[in-house]
């Protein structure tokens, strides 16, 4: 089994609820990159945008992923924006396998709206509408997270469970 599963994809695919279902049933650490990011600001995502900007907010995602080599037995969420520091996931992809996690649009929307964390943790990322938002960031992204992902998964066709037993086969078949 790898020693650092990393996730990526959009605000909603569940990267966070799937990482710490992975996580507690391979007895792995949980790490999620935008957690880190308050933790390490003592303030909220909306917080750090509004008063310090979009650039900071990325520099200090930048900073989180550089650390994450140094980690073992760790499941990893990133957040929805990671992979724009793509000159950061070549050597992630050496360290661990890393997991696309995709789902339908409405179904982003609908999670999106139903999440109570997303006034705090999910700030506008253009200032449009979060269904103009959201089609214009996956069509801008998709080819990103394509491109750093081993492998992909659903987590609109499959539930949690579902999803956590297919990353387990494909780690266990990448070895």
């Amino acid at each position: 089994m790898h020693n650092l599963i990393i996730l990526i994809g959009y605000r909603g695919v569940g990267k966070t609820t799937v990482g710490r279902r992975l996580a507690d049933t391979l007895g792995y650490d949980f790490c999620d990159t935008d957690k880190a990011i308050v933790q390490l600001k003592n303030k909220e995502i909306t917080e750090i945008v509004q008063e310090e900007g979009w650039d900071r907010f990325r520099k200090l995602e930048k900073k989180i992923l550089q650390s994450l080599g140094k980690l073992r037995q760790t499941v990893v969420a990133t957040g929805g924006g990671a992979v724009l520091h793509q000159s950061e996931w070549e050597n992630l992809r050496k360290e661990g396998i890393v997991f696309w996690l995709t789902a339908d649009k409405n179904i982003l929307l609908e999670r999106i709206r139903r999440d109570s964390s997303t006034k705090g943790q999910r700030p506008s990322l253009t200032g449009a509408d979060v269904m103009a938002e959201t089609e214009q960031v996956l069509r801008l992204r998709a080819p990103l997270y394509a491109s750093t992902a081993h492998h992909q998964i659903d987590t609109g066709r499959n539930d949690v469970e579902e999803s956590v037993r297919k990353i387990q086969r494909l780690c266990v078949a990448a070895n």
